[in-house]
């Protein structure tokens, strides 16, 4: 994560399993209705969870999705998001270059008013 905490990106982090470190350079709250931030971010970087992937699908933000186990359905899940284009699998968070998953593809318009984008001046 630190060429994701090196960029230019704004970081929100949800959840009270978020280690203190992460906590230190991200935007960090315990709990939020994914439903009502994830419409206005670039994209979210989650475990692959069903509700939590639903909730990206239905708001039509990408999803990186890195399955911290791979005995569940959340694997599946991130496999299944990468095929049909919604998403990245990251198969191996030790070794992703999470920044490089998150930048706009080049010719991309701004990212609409908080999904990563600062202020109007």
């Amino acid at each position: 994560l630190g060429a994701l905490r090196a960029s230019d990106q704004r970081v929100l982090t949800i959840g009270p399993d978020v280690p203190g470190s992460v906590r230190e350079w991200s935007h960090h709250v315990d709990a939020v209705p994914h439903e009502a931030v994830f419409p206005h971010c670039r994209a979210v970087i989650h475990h692959g969870g069903a509700g939590t992937t639903a909730t990206c699908l239905r708001a039509g933000t990408p999803a990186v999705i890195a399955p911290p186990i791979t005995w569940a359905d959340m694997p599946q899940w991130a496999a299944w998001v990468e095929q049909e284009g919604a998403g990245i699998h990251v198969a191996d968070p030790a070794t992703a270059d999470f920044a490089a998953g998150l930048a706009p593809p080049e010719g991309d318009p701004p990212p609409p008013q908080g999904a990563g984008a600062p202020p109007p001046p």
